[in-house]
């Protein structure tokens, strides 16, 4: 198995991992001469072989290319879950090809992630990203109150709901918004909002929050 590592400046013939991942390839324990892909989150995924190891990994690039997005582009606008599930929640969409996660702020959430932990959960994206292969990183971004997050719906919003129709019912366009909502189900006045929107049914079951949203994300992605 080919590893795969990040880097994030412009691509030349030779590359200068940062401390970090230096030290990620360190765990794995990669040698001089073996060969590594390289890429920077937005698609460009370089081949090449480790010069020098230790503090600073040396990469010597021999090729390069830029993969396409895959389509369509899946959003995920998701409660968050307590605990660990939250990251979970995170490494497992990642996995499954969401390109962008919003946490939701509902009426009846009972977690609202700090700015720390937002940047835990873009070097989990990242990690997931590189285990997976994925040629894009998926954007995180902070929380937002669900009032403010309907105001900017720039897509072809889906709410997951255990009455909603199956997937294979409903016709995917360019971009897809997968809306999540709290365990403790939308208020009166988040479901007068959701109205115009299409429910989708992932399974006939009543599923945990972050559970739904990885489900969902797989299976946009693969319709």
């Amino acid at each position: 198995m080919i590893h795969r590592l990040y880097y994030t400046k412009p691509i030349k013939k030779n590359v200068v991992l940062d401390r970090e991942e230096s030290r990620h390839a360190k765990v794995l324990r990669l040698k001089i001469g073996e060969e590594v892909e390289i890429f920077d989150g937005k698609g460009t995924v370089s081949k090449g072989k480790i010069k020098v190891s230790g503090k600073a990994v040396k990469v010597q690039i021999f090729e390069t290319k830029k993969e396409k997005r895959e389509k369509p582009f899946v959003e995920l606008w998701t409660a968050v879950p307590k605990g660990e599930r939250g990251d979970w929640l995170i490494e497992k969409a990642t996995e499954a090809g969401v390109d962008k996660i919003v946490s939701i702020i509902f009426k009846r959430s009972i977690v609202i992630p700090k700015k720390q932990k937002i940047e835990r959960w873009k070097k989990i994206a990242t990690a997931a990203s590189a285990q997976s292969k994925r040629a894009y990183v998926p954007e995180i971004l902070e929380s937002i109150e669900f009032n403010k997050a309907m105001k900017k719906v720039d897509g072809q919003l889906l709410i997951c709901s255990k009455d909603g129709k199956k997937i294979c019912d409903v016709t995917l366009k360019e971009k897809v918004i997968l809306l999540v909502g709290p365990e403790g189900g939308f208020s009166n006045e988040e479901l007068e909002q959701l109205k115009k929107y299409d429910k989708i049914k992932l399974n006939e079951n009543i599923l945990r929050t972050e559970t739904a949203g990885v489900i969902g994300v797989g299976v946009l992605r693969s319709s």
